[in-house]
């Protein structure tokens, strides 16, 4: 009876996992399944292109911190960058494919706004026009 329900819950995880990818894979955002609008009171109208930002504060040690909901195209819901000096210091996505969101955003650390916008821009994900990546180069611009 153990084993039946180790294995019963295998295949729920399993089936939960299967549907995150293939969610993501026809360009619905995660934890917003029916590809429904996110907004926070101000609607993203530009489908492929825009970010819309949600958030832009100067902290005490001149860190800006600012937060966008990139388009819908992608999986990922937001974007949260820590810029200094021009430099970006942290970068935070919510959803999208983990592995890959974790890895530009701990590539981009450290990196120059203007380089990274430059190694990140117009990177296409599955014929979207758009991509994570991408998404965060066109938040990045808003802060030059």
């Amino acid at each position: 009876m153990k084993m039946l329900k180790k294995l019963t819950l295998a295949a729920l995880v399993l089936s939960l996992a299967t549907l995150t990818a293939i969610s993501c894979r026809n360009g619905a955002q995660a934890g917003n399944q029916d590809n429904t609008a996110i907004t926070t009171g101000t609607e993203n109208t530009d489908f492929m292109n825009e970010v819309t930002v949600i958030r832009d504060t100067t902290m005490s040690d001149g860190t800006r911190a600012f937060s966008v909901i990139p388009s819908r195209a992608v999986c990922s819901v937001q974007i949260d960058i820590e810029v200094k000096d021009g430099t970006i210091r942290k970068v935070r996505y919510t959803g999208g494919c983990s592995g890959n969101t974790q890895g530009v955003s701990r590539l981009v650390e450290g990196m120059k706004i203007t380089d990274a916008i430059g190694k990140l821009e117009g990177i296409d994900c599955g014929g979207k026009g758009t991509s994570c990546p991408d998404q965060l180069s066109k938040a990045l611009k808003l802060l030059l």
